[in-house]
């Protein structure tokens, strides 16, 4: 019965969600290639602007990226960057630049 299982959850893609959206490791090799839209950058801005850490996480990498880009926030050379640890960078970032 439990192989059953295990195999129901790969059908069912609760593995992928898990990987992607829980833990958020996303696919580094699409990830890189895909454009931001503006859409998505102003969205990113304003749950940033209001501090909403859930719609943060919501956002993907990419754009979390090149949000630190704009805000002035330096990654340093990490090639693999975790939407968890981008995600604190931004709210740190934002919050410091709120007291100077």
């Amino acid at each position: 019965m439990g192989a059953v299982d295990a195999m129901h959850n790969l059908f069912l893609g609760l593995v992928q969600f898990h990987v992607r959206e829980v833990l958020g490791i996303e696919d580094a090799q699409t990830e890189k290639h895909r454009p931001v839209t503006v859409k998505e950058m102003n969205s990113a801005k304003r749950a940033l602007a209001t501090l909403n850490i859930k719609a943060l996480q919501r956002v993907p990498i990419s754009v979390l990226r090149e949000l630190c880009a704009q805000t002035g926030i330096d990654l340093g050379v990490k090639k693999k960057l975790t939407k968890k640890y981008l995600v604190q960078m931004l709210t740190v970032g934002h919050l410091l630049m709120a007291f100077e």
